[in-house]
């Protein structure tokens, strides 16, 4: 199934990596011939079954004093159920405003949680009250949580986040009071395969999540050391003869991942998969966001771009969840000849507490620094608690894509540093494809067809924003993507981002050949279905449209947009009482919805509903003078 992104990409628009754009032309490395085979010294994993997973509580029978440290790191917490005590973000009920005339609030009642959007007219009459049940958080709550909405074998996320920080309650990352989804904005594989310990999914069937939706809620030891079924079974075997010894020489190993014996490449995989930003990530052919396993190279899975000048900061401030790159910037990380990584400061099991904070960091900086003495004045050292080093080469940074947060300074500057603007920004007017870069250089061990495979997408990613270079970065993800397809006809990835090309390149016969191509392999493809039927009701054929808007509603019916899109089709079709009904579920999605008051507002009277008409056209009226 195609990309979810692409789906919301109208919505979503503002949330990605934005670029300055330009004249100049060069569109990523020429293709290459074959790389030789990887010459790696861990062989690659295969993703094995769902049932070789054991879950946490079997690793603590062996395991118990690690275990127990462990429940102390916040990844142990990384989502929890609302439906059991300890709601501790909050009283029973609490609200925020975002500008004049939207308030948010959260609500417990019971084992219930509501999160409500409530917006105002100019007289703070309240114009509407939408209440939508939330289920579980995700994160630890050591930065802040966000809330999750359940929906048939869907997941969306709340508008409304807590922050640890400052304990406050605010509109989600990458929400701005101007526009933003809502309660529609879809849960995907790539959220939570890092946030969420594991969960029930179907193989083909991305971003959907049968009941129960969890099979561990949080992060657990087989996130980091793999399926634990095999390691069980082995030291039983063991126990089973306890008087025989397995000779080295037999070929028989503990099955089980210990990271800090891996190369350094794929042991930082396995912090990478989670703590390097993915603004430009594209899973491999075949591949889904749960299928990673230690031992593997992070680019098995995914192909990402990262920037090519990393360096974000601007007088204090960087770009959140971007530590892996800072790191790869530091005179550490480059004078270990790339060794250095998450584990050298970082204990996985556990964090330090606020009071051994200090201590802890200061004697993993001497590990290595033990004979450098402080260049520091003295009085300036006795200013700081534990003669700490991280206050000055790890100092705080604002986050600027995560409101009322901060994180710490990975590049380890020598000394506080306050950086000209121009030194950390790209130059005037570069393409996309100088400004990224493949991380870790996997385009040096990919083949030829997968490298462009993932430029191709990378450049359709880039072709669906509105910018000058719109029609030539479309242009050449179709050259890069039709030698993929031809190549390999089943790749719905790129057959939907091909779709995209063709859509913006408005070659519409294109595009329904390669939707026709597309939704015969993937008759449920979300991403088909709806430009399948935009394009057959661009072309009139109005029945025809309805049926792939009624298999698109029965993948996702909660979308208000879509339901305004579906119910125009229906209008065409003659189907009124159908359109009406798909007009009222929309504002029912979103109360506030004023294509859906109007609509309804002109109609309703024309079949005899005036009453109903007048209602809408009120409240079109209030929502129109509501103060901003």
């Amino acid at each position: 199934m195609a990309k979810m992104g692409r789906i919301l990409a109208g919505t979503l628009c503002g949330l990605g990596l934005a670029f300055l754009l330009g004249s100049l032309v060069y569109f990523g490395p020429a293709q290459k011939e074959e790389p030789p085979p990887s010459t790696s010294s861990v062989t690659a994993v295969t993703a094995p079954s769902k049932n070789s997973f054991v879950g946490q509580s079997a690793c603590a029978e062996c395991h118990s004093g690690i275990s127990q440290l462990y429940e102390s790191h916040p990844m142990s917490r990384s989502m929890s159920s609302l439906v059991h005590p300890g709601f501790e973000e909050s009283d029973d009920r609490t609200s925020f405003r975002v500008g004049p005339s939207l308030e948010y609030v959260v609500e417990r009642n019971g084992g219930t949680v509501r999160h409500h959007e409530i917006c105002y007219d100019a007289d703070q009459v309240p114009i509407y009250d939408q209440a939508v049940e939330t289920t579980f958080s995700i994160g630890s709550g050591s930065r802040g949580k966000g809330y999750l909405i359940e929906r048939g074998d869907l997941l969306f996320m709340s508008p409304i986040s807590w922050y640890a920080g400052k304990n406050v309650w605010g509109l989600s990352p990458g929400y701005t009071a101007e526009r933003h989804p809502r309660f529609e904005r879809r849960v995907t594989d790539a959220c939570l395969s890092c946030h969420a310990g594991r969960v029930s999914h179907v193989r083909g069937e991305p971003d959907r999540y049968p009941t129960p939706k969890f099979l561990e809620l949080s992060i657990g030891c087989e996130r980091c050391h793999g399926p634990g079924e095999s390691h069980i079974a082995f030291h039983r075997s063991a126990d089973e003869s306890p008087g025989e010894q397995v000779p080295l020489d037999s070929g028989k190993i503990d099955p089980i991942i210990n990271p800090s014996k891996l190369a350094p490449r794929q042991r930082e995989a396995v912090c990478n998969g989670c703590h390097l930003p993915l603004e430009h990530g594209y899973l491999r052919y075949g591949q889904s966001y749960h299928d990673f396993r230690p031992g593997q190279d992070f680019d098995e899975i995914v192909t990402a771009f990262v920037e090519a000048n990393p360096t974000s900061a601007v007088e204090g401030e960087s770009r959140a969840v971007s530590q892996v790159m800072q790191m790869r910037e530091s005179r550490c990380y480059l004078a270990s000849d790339n060794r250095l990584g998450c584990t050298s400061c970082h204990n996985p099991h556990s964090v330090p507490t606020s009071t051994e904070k200090q201590n802890y960091y200061r004697e993993q900086c001497l590990k290595c620094h033990a004979t450098q003495d402080c260049t520091e004045t003295t009085p300036r050292r006795n200013e700081l608690a534990h003669d700490s080093c991280i206050v000055c080469h790890m100092p705080k940074l604002a986050a600027d894509d995560v409101p009322h947060t901060s994180q710490t300074d990975h590049r380890i500057p020598r000394g506080r540093i306050h950086l000209d603007p121009a030194s950390v920004r790209p130059l005037p007017s570069p393409l996309v494809t100088e400004l990224v870069s493949p991380f870790d250089g996997w385009d040096q061990r990919l083949t030829a067809r997968d490298t462009a495979r993932a430029w191709g997408l990378l450049l359709t990613a880039e072709s669906e924003k509105r910018s000058p270079q719109q029609t030539r970065y479309a242009t050449t993800a179709e050259e890069r993507l039709k030698s993929v397809v031809a190549d390999r006809p089943e790749d719905l990835e790129a057959l939907g981002s091909l779709v995209s090309v063709y859509l913006t390149l408005n070659r519409r016969s294109d595009a329904r050949q390669t939707l026709d191509q597309l939704l015969k392999q993937d008759p449920q493809n979300e991403y088909g279905l709806i430009q399948m039927a935009l394009l057959l009701h661009a072309e009139k054929d109005w029945p025809n449209s309805l049926q792939y808007w009624q298999r698109a509603m029965q993948q996702n019916p909660w979308i208000a947009f879509q339901q305004i899109q579906h119910g125009q089709t229906l209008v065409k079709a003659g189907r009124i009482d159908e359109a009406i009904s798909a007009a009222r579920r929309a504002i029912e999605l979103n109360p506030g919805f004023l294509a859906a008051h109007t609509w309804l507002a002109e109609t309703l009277p024309q079949v005899g509903k005036p009453d109903e008409g007048e209602q809408h056209r009120k409240l079109l009226s209030r929502l129109k003078t509501r103060p901003k």
